[in-house]
């Protein structure tokens, strides 16, 4: 997302708005919980998944190693679809559990691995996106339905690249929680974080008994400035 428009520094908010606390580089609406809620999900063993450590080891007894390369490809699959388990890791890993690894246990390993784990990469986001997860989707363009400004002075300086921020969403598509999560610059994080905050989304959808329901869930923003 390109964010421009020079504005008038004294006119620039970068602070968290009305209804909104901050502590650090974390902001959350007035009154929510938060407990359990700013979670590291950078990775698989961040977030507590399960096999998330393993790695393959050769050994001379055959049954061990087909047990080891099961275990390693079924791992590989995981991360290659982390993104999705940012969204939700308990959710999503107990998904992958119950429907995508009984079919990861019916490939042939003695085929190219790695191949294998890039085809059931797409087999199982497709899979489980079209039957049991949905995650949140942005309802709202940044810098089209939200006005972002790109102050003056980042211009001067000339600071370019990408504010990397995660939120919260409620099952109701509201942002509940905004993290920083990679800087570019104070002025320009608080100005991305702001512009978070007067996001909207598709919330996050799971299938239960049948029917979708919306669920709150984690979802990452990457706000870029002055990038054309």
């Amino acid at each position: 997302m390109f964010l421009a428009g020079c504005l008038p520094e004294e006119k620039i908010e970068t602070g968290p708005p009305d209804g909104w606390q901050a502590e650090d580089l974390r902001w959350w609406r007035a009154g929510f919980d938060t407990t359990g809620i700013f979670r590291n999900l950078e990775t698989l063993t961040d977030m507590g998944v399960r096999g998330a450590q393993l790695t393959y080891a050769a050994s001379p007894n055959v049954a061990r190693q087909r047990a080891s390369q099961q275990e390693w490809f079924e791992r590989a699959v995981k991360q290659k679809i982390i993104q999705l388990y940012r969204n939700h890791p308990e959710v999503v890993d107990s998904l992958v559990e119950r429907h995508v690894v009984p079919m990861l246990k019916e490939v042939d390993l003695d085929a190219n691995m790695q191949s294998e784990v890039d085809h059931y990469m797409s087999k199982s986001y497709r899979f489980l996106h079209k039957n049991y997860f949905q995650a949140p989707q942005q309802k709202l363009r940044v810098g089209r339905d939200i006005e972002v400004p790109y102050p003056e002075s980042a211009r001067k300086r000339q600071i370019k690249g990408a504010v990397h921020v995660q939120v919260y969403v409620n099952a109701e598509g509201e942002p509940m929680t905004v993290e920083l999560l990679e800087s570019l610059d104070p002025e320009l994080d608080g100005i991305a974080m702001r512009t978070m905050t007067k996001m909207r989304w598709r919330p996050a959808y799971l299938m239960g008994k049948g029917t979708w329901k919306t669920i709150p869930a984690w979802t990452r923003v990457k706000i870029r400035f002055g990038i054309g």
